[in-house]
Parts: C-alpha cells; sequence; structure tokens
C-alpha cells in the first residue's frame, strides 16, 4: 500500500511540474525555450545620431535600406508627421540631434532605435 502511494505520488508531482512548464511557456508564448511567429529581437552595437535637417528619406539614402525595411524597424517613427521644433516643411520629419554623452554610456550593438524623437542605427541578429 506504501508503495502505491508514492508512485501515486510522483506521478502527480511529475504531472504537476509538467503542467506549470507548459503554463509558463504558453504565457511566454514559446514552448521549450523557442519562439513561434516572433522576429527575432535586434542586437544593438553602435549608434547613429542624425543631424538637424536628416529626414527618413536622407537617412535611407545615406545607409542605402529600402524604406520598407527602415519602416519595420522604426515601427513608432511617423514619417510624415512634421516635428514642429525642427522642421518647418511638413512633408520632412528632422529629428534633434543625439545627445553623444548619454549615448556613450549605452552598450548598444548596431539599430535603429527611437526615443523621444531620437533616430540611430540598428542592426538585427542577423545581419542586414
Amino acid at each position: 500500500m506504501v508503495k502505491a502511494n508514492k508512485t501515486t505520488t510522483f506521478l502527480f508531482n511529475l504531472l504537476l511540474a509538467i503542467s506549470i512548464f507548459l503554463m509558463i511557456s504558453v504565457a511566454e508564448s514559446r514552448i521549450f525555450g523557442f519562439g513561434f511567429g516572433q522576429q527575432a529581437a535586434p542586437n544593438c552595437d553602435t549608434v547613429y545620431g542624425v543631424e538637424i535637417g536628416d529626414t527618413c528619406f536622407s537617412v535611407t539614402q545615406k545607409f542605402n535600406l529600402t524604406t520598407e525595411f527602415f519602416n519595420e524597424i522604426n515601427p513608432n517613427l511617423v514619417c510624415d508627421k512634421e516635428y514642429e521644433e525642427i522642421s518647418e516643411e511638413p512633408e520632412q520629419a528632422a529629428l534633434k540631434k543625439v545627445n553623444s554623452k548619454k549615448l556613450k554610456k549605452l552598450k548598444i550593438k548596431k539599430h535603429w532605435l527611437i526615443h523621444n524623437r531620437r533616430l540611430s542605427l540598428r542592426r538585427r541578429k542577423f545581419h542586414c
């Protein structure tokens, strides 16, 4: 009888552990550590600070990027919007120059990054 209780307890604990593991995996949208339907998060090591007068188009030309790729890696940037503190023409979205002292403190790998109307270059884990 005691052996049957130990086996039942072991199976119950094993089932409980597997259930908890699967709940966490589903909550994290991953099964067994692999993401499904998600793109890899970018890794960054350098930052490009735009100059006054830079537009989305001029930056894509400068770094030889397609507009689709630029928009994909900068989902929060609205290129059609005028930034009143710099641009006077609505079709040009000029951005503030990035404070280089703050950027030196960041340990970022290459990627385009928009934060508080500042634009910087990012590169994905897989090469662009």
